[in-house]
């Protein structure tokens, strides 16, 4: 009824977004399966909230009822990108107290989601970086800091004084010291191409011994591909994920880009050349038939 109602209102973009609204809400309430039917029309959202002419304060309303509906009914990453767009309102504006729920939370479920190893990103909410140093939310921020860019011993160290905290906030501290090994093995094998045993063992702060068990893990993770060199205790990097994706990887991306594509002009050359001397050739040899 609602779907169809919604459909009928032509531009009346207060009432298409009260519809929308009301469909969301009832989704939420009546179960998995009708919030699956309205989720791909929540898809480009943005779209439609700025065609409906809608202000921030509704805007935000909107995007709390999709993310809490999909937290409902156990849609953990829907959830987190409605919350991500949740926060985007607030960047810009000069108070982001009313987000600090929702930041602590899109932090904490980033950190714990064993697929997540660039944290760059979210410490570009305006929202995020309101966390610092917030009585109830400070240590979360400090977390953030480390797991963006730090490795293991200064984890352990942190962790060391804020053990409670960890759990407080619902994070694991066994899988989140799994997350910051393999994220220091990313940190020590991004710095060189070659990189000693022992200095990948000092990044992750773990026993020499175990350096290659680490190292399985992370190839299995799709987060580095290397070769190991037993014989000379070394790890031969081929390639690794970047903690994080900046100005300097851009760079470095367009850096291959372009030697890439100087390669395939060369190599284009080189093809035009080669079917041009045997095209010289042929006629050559027509020639020398014909006389």
């Amino acid at each position: 009824m609602l779907a169809t109602v919604y459909n009928v209102l032509g531009s009346n973009g207060a009432a298409k977004y009260n519809t929308f609204l009301a469909m969301v809400n009832f989704a939420g309430q009546a179960g998995k399966e009708c919030l699956s039917a309205i989720t791909p029309e929540c898809k480009g959202i943005e779209g439609k909230l700025a065609e409906w002419g809608t202000d921030v304060p509704k805007a935000r309303a909107l995007y709390t009822a999709i993310y809490t509906a999909m937290d409902t009914h156990g849609d953990s990453d829907g959830a987190h990108s409605y919350r991500r767009k949740f926060l985007l309102t607030f960047q810009g504006g000069k108070d982001v107290s009313g987000a600090k729920k929702e930041a602590a939370a899109v932090v904490v479920e980033a950190i714990a989601n064993p697929t997540v190893f660039q944290f760059d990103a979210y410490l570009e909410f305006d929202a995020v970086a309101g966390l610092k140093g917030d009585a109830e939310h400070g240590k979360l921020y400090e977390l953030l800091l480390i797991v963006s860019a730090e490795t293991m011993p200064a984890y352990t160290k942190w962790a060391g004084a804020n053990g409670a905290y960890i759990t407080k906030v619902g994070l694991k501290a066994e899988d989140l010291a799994v997350k910051m090994r393999l994220l220091s093995l990313c940190t020590a094998a991004s710095a060189n191409r070659i990189v000693k045993y022992s200095e990948v063992a000092a990044a992750m702060d773990i026993p020499e011994a175990e350096v290659e068990k680490w190292m399985i893990k992370a190839f299995t993770s799709k987060l580095i591909t290397a070769k190991m060199d037993q014989e000379s205790r070394t790890v031969i990097v081929d390639n690794c994920k970047d903690r994080k994706f900046g100005i300097e990887q851009w760079k470095d991306l367009r850096s291959k880009l372009t030697s890439w594509r100087d390669n395939m002009r060369s190599l284009v050359g080189m093809i035009e050349q080669a079917r041009h001397a045997q095209q010289m050739e042929a006629e050559m040899m027509m020639q020398g038939q014909q006389h």
